[in-house]
Formats: C-alpha cells, sequence, structure tokens
C-alpha cells in the first residue's frame, strides 16, 4: 500500500521521504521531523473517544502539543 501511495505522489510532483522508525510513534515523528527539517507533517486521527484517549493516550494529539513545524491532522471516519 505505502508503494502504491508514493508511486502517486511521484507522479504528482510532490516531495517525500518514506522511513521506518522504531520506538514510540509519537517521539519518533517529532525527533525526525526536528532533525530533518520537515515543513509539514501530515497525520490521521482516529476519532477515538475521550476516555480511549485518557486510558491509552493518542499519537496525534502528542504530535500536535510537540512539534514545532505545522501539523495536518486528517480524521478517518471509523469503519462501521
Amino acid at each position: 500500500e505505502l508503494a502504491a501511495i508514493t508511486e502517486k505522489l511521484k507522479t504528482r510532483g510532490v516531495r517525500y521521504r518514506c522511513e521506518i522508525l522504531f520506538g514510540r510513534a509519537s517521539d519518533q515523528i517529532v525527533a525526525y521531523a526536528k532533525h530533518n527539517f520537515i515543513d509539514l507533517i501530515c497525520i490521521t486521527a482516529t476519532g477515538r473517544s475521550s476516555f480511549d484517549r485518557f486510558i491509552f493516550g493518542s499519537t496525534t494529539e502528542k504530535v500536535l502539543r510537540r512539534s514545532e513545524c505545522p501539523v495536518l491532522s486528517i480524521k478517518i471516519p471509523e469503519k462501521k
């Protein structure tokens, strides 16, 4: 799936980077953006309930709070 998405980006002239990192997702995303001078982070939000976020935390929320660059958060509707 990732290869198909990146192919579409390439044909449209979008500059992108594709990396696989290990560790806590929010920490890795914020650190990568900072150390690589990223202009914009695009991230999805699943729309979990407030209780779920309280118990499990939210990667998107942590990135939004800690990132030094703009973050575009896109809500993905839940499948029914």
